[in-house]
């Protein structure tokens, strides 16, 4: 299995909802975005943060602003217990968003 560093991944995310530009490409986009950020897996969550945040819409933003709040995943690998992800990857995307 080939894993794509964090970084990488997030830049890949980010990128694809950039380049969608007409309405059916978005939606299609969108869609799968908005599922991601409810699945069960608390990566598949945290890689929607980002495409979600330049998609930039209202409901969009919603969502990540949700996950910010809500997102239930508490790490506890050694060294980064009690961390929580999701929410601070959703934190830190809506932070960039708004320049802070």
């Amino acid at each position: 299995m080939h894993f794509v560093p964090e970084a990488e991944a997030d830049r890949q995310g980010a990128e694809v909802a950039a380049a969608a530009k007409d309405p059916a490409s978005r939606a299609v986009i969108k869609k799968a975005l908005v599922a991601a950020a409810r699945d069960e897996a608390h990566y598949v969550r945290r890689r929607a943060v980002d495409g979600l945040v330049h998609l930039g819409d209202a409901e969009s933003i919603a969502i990540v602003e949700d996950l910010a709040r809500r997102d239930p995943c508490v790490d506890t690998t050694p060294g980064r217990q009690g961390s929580r992800p999701v929410r601070e990857a959703a934190e830190g995307a809506l932070r960039a968003r708004s320049g802070r």
